[in-house]
């Protein structure tokens, strides 16, 4: 069962942030992003692998937490809304991992105020299906036994 924790370096972008418009008008991620989750897929995966665990198909409960500056000098709170980052955090991760974050049952967010570089704190883990049900036997049951 999937067990893991680890950390992100780096300010996460607002989902608000990270589409650009093309010359065509289609949308894309921006470079800046894709950056950050390309430099990152190494970091999840090394963390995947030191945890000795792996995904066996079961739920996951996944906590976050988000360090950065939330105040300005003049104390008042920053604009950031604590689930537009929720998203850049999934889209980075779950893909670095391999799973599809449908698998995601529970998330608990949390924003602390820090005033050194930026990072995030992610905790994984996985219970089992509780839908999953035991495959039906194929014998027969003797009845004159």
């Amino acid at each position: 069962m999937l067990d893991l924790k680890f950390r992100l370096d780096g300010k996460i972008a607002s989902v608000n942030t990270i589409y650009v418009r093309g010359r065509n008008g289609g949308v894309f991620l921006s470079p800046e992003v894709h950056k950050y989750r390309e430099d990152n897929k190494p970091i999840v995966k090394e963390a995947l692998k030191a945890s000795g665990t792996k995904y066996e198909n079961g739920i996951i409960k996944m906590s976050v937490k988000v360090y950065t500056n939330y105040f300005t000098k003049a104390d008042e709170i920053r604009k950031v809304d604590i689930d537009n980052t929720a998203k850049q955090i999934l889209d980075t991760v779950f893909p670095a991992l391999g799973i599809d974050d449908k698998t995601v049952f529970e998330l608990n967010l949390k924003k602390v105020h820090y005033e050194g570089q930026p990072y995030v704190e992610i905790k994984l883990k996985e219970s089992p299906n509780p839908a999953k049900r035991e495959p039906k036997s194929n014998k027969k049951v003797s009845k004159g036994l």
